[in-house]
């Protein structure tokens, strides 16, 4: 029986493998998927928080979200088959990860602290956490660009969450905490979903 610690820690290949300059339309296909991402995340933000206040509770928002993109994703899902090369293990790791778990630590969040506070402590994080997990658990040393764009993503971070106009709301910190954990279980996901070729 193979060991499931061994199957997670270790990578199918190296992952740093260089990439070439993008160069015309896939450039520009490159900046339009960017904005896109920007505008999607910008936007579940607040819709999450407004459902978050409205009459709903997070398990009706939870199911809500798990429906709604379960049918849209359904297609892709049965056309790409990516359950094909993983184990029941791997499944399970992976759905507990982005699942219910982390769905349940956003939605809590989104009760305790505004839509900001999950841009910041959630969003805005995000990338650190998986350049750091990556670093520490796969060996694979950051390039210094990365660490640049890290050190300004921190930055950027504290300065907004030193703003006492956006933090002065009673009782966020809690929501802040839960957003952190929710970025560290994203930040897992997304390692694992490379190991793991997804």
């Amino acid at each position: 029986m193979p060991d499931p610690v061994k199957a997670i820690a270790e990578p199918a290949g190296s992952l740093a493998t260089p990439q070439q300059p993008a160069t015309g339309n896939a450039y520009l296909l490159g900046c339009l998927a960017a904005l896109a991402v920007v505008f999607i995340w910008s936007s579940w933000l607040v819709a999450s928080r407004s459902g978050a206040l409205s009459g709903l509770t997070v398990y009706d928002l939870a199911a809500l979200r798990y429906a709604i993109s379960g049918l849209v994703a359904l297609p892709f899902v049965l056309y790409f088959k990516p359950w094909k090369t993983l184990t029941i293990g791997q499944i399970a790791v992976l759905t507990m990860l982005l699942g219910p778990v982390y769905i349940m630590l956003v939605f809590n969040g989104f009760v305790f602290a505004p839509a900001a506070h999950g841009g910041i402590f959630m969003n805005g994080v995000l990338p650190v956490m998986t350049l750091a997990i990556g670093w520490l658990w796969l060996r694979e040393a950051p390039r210094w660009q990365q660490l640049v764009a890290a050190a300004f993503i921190l930055l950027a971070t504290v300065a907004v969450a030193s703003d006492k106009s956006q933090i002065a709301v009673a009782g966020s910190w809690r929501g802040d905490l839960l957003f952190l954990a929710a970025a560290a279980f994203f930040s897992m996901y997304m390692v694992l979903s490379r190991v793991w070729r997804i």
